[in-house]
């Protein structure tokens, strides 16, 4: 069976975070659980990456159960796994339930406050040979900071 979202609590605040367990090995599964948090009271970082082709799909475990991931994502967390310490990211493709449109279209409408209150942005590329893209993501990101 395949994973299945709880519903978020009606709150301004409500989000789900994706834990992602460590591992030793880079080929090891993945693995790791969502949590409801609040992103006004709960540190996170935001992972931002190119969705890439979704017809690539990789299993991943989310908290015992398969959930199916595009092949950019699926590099992406591997490339992101800490080997002793579990991590807590905002990953859209993951944290959304993207088959729930309401859900969905509310989430959305809570971007700017959740990367405003994360503590940390990684801009992340999914492949051994950035490109160009990946280049203004990461360099995006890195100074974020700034005001204009």
């Amino acid at each position: 069976m395949t994973y299945e979202y709880e519903a978020l609590e009606n709150t301004p605040g409500a989000i789900r975070t994706f834990v992602l367990y460590p591992a030793e090995q880079l080929d090891d599964p993945i693995l790791g659980e969502l949590q409801h948090v609040s992103h006004e009271c709960y540190k996170y970082t935001a992972v931002s990456y190119v969705w890439g082709n979704p017809s690539h799909v990789h299993s991943i475990q989310i908290s015992g159960r398969p959930f199916g991931v595009a092949n950019n994502l699926f590099n992406v967390l591997r490339s992101l796994r800490d080997q002793a310490e579990p991590i807590s990211l905002w990953i859209d493709a993951i944290c959304i339930d993207q088959n729930n449109v309401l859900e969905r279209n509310a989430q959305v409408q809570k971007m700017a406050s959740i990367y405003r209150n994360m503590v940390g942005k990684r801009a992340a590329h999914a492949s051994e040979r950035p490109t160009l893209l990946t280049f203004c993501a990461c360099l995006s990101a890195h100074y974020s900071h700034v005001k204009r």
